[in-house]
């Protein structure tokens, strides 16, 4: 009598299932584990009718790193936006980037949004004023 192969459920397949299943749940959890190497962060306040605003780099490597902030406001012709580009800096922890102080009135700023670059890693934040 000859014996042929076959695609049995034996136990040698279970075991690599269970095993393969084991795997995909570590791998899944490890990267929801990963933390951002960089962030940024918008913190503001009213007083006075103006719109104070801090922006603030939080990275978990030491390096330099540029940033940009670009202020969009509602005028006379629609809305403006401006930039500011600010010097690379050597940093680690969580640093504050920039203090705004806005001279126009907190109902005329839409947005304000921080783009950070750090050695390859980008980072973006953006505070919606209503």
């Amino acid at each position: 009598m000859r014996r042929t192969a076959s695609c049995g459920s034996g136990p040698g397949m279970w075991a690599a299932l269970l095993g393969l299943l084991l795997l995909l749940a570590v791998c899944a959890w490890a990267e929801g584990q990963e933390e951002e190497v960089l962030q940024g962060k918008l913190v503001s306040t009213t007083r006075d009718g103006l719109l104070h605003v801090q922006a603030v780099c939080v990275s978990k490597l030491q390096g330099r790193v540029s940033y940009e902030l670009q202020v969009c406001k509602r005028g006379a012709g629609g809305v403006a936006s401006s930039r500011q580009a600010g010097a690379k800096l050597a940093l680690v922890g969580e640093t504050p980037l920039a203090d705004l102080r806005l001279s126009v009135g907190s109902k005329d700023v839409l947005s304000v949004v921080l783009r950070l670059r750090m050695d390859g890693h980008v980072a973006s934040a953006e505070l919606i004023h209503p």
